[in-house]
């Protein structure tokens, strides 16, 4: 679950809620950050799909992503 600026109007911090069926955590990031941060997790993405939303919402924000076509939704 993502929380974008409206959560945390006028500051420069990113929420992130990681739910799963083991665990949950919770990461705060300063959205300068956050582009070095994610792209770590490409990796873990099971699917094209999520990989695709994934890179969608990081370049929505402003990251560059070698390689990504943002109309070139996966046909999942």
């Amino acid at each position: 679950m993502f929380k974008g600026a409206s959560h945390r109007a006028g500051t420069n911090m990113l929420d992130i809620t990681l739910l799963g069926s083991d665990a949950t955590g919770e990461v705060h990031i300063r959205i300068a950050e956050m582009c070095d941060l994610l792209d770590r997790l490409d990796s873990t993405m099971p699917t094209p799909r999520k990989l695709w939303q994934f890179r969608t919402f990081r370049w929505d924000n402003g990251c560059e992503i070698r390689g990504y076509e943002n109309h070139s939704v996966p046909a999942e």
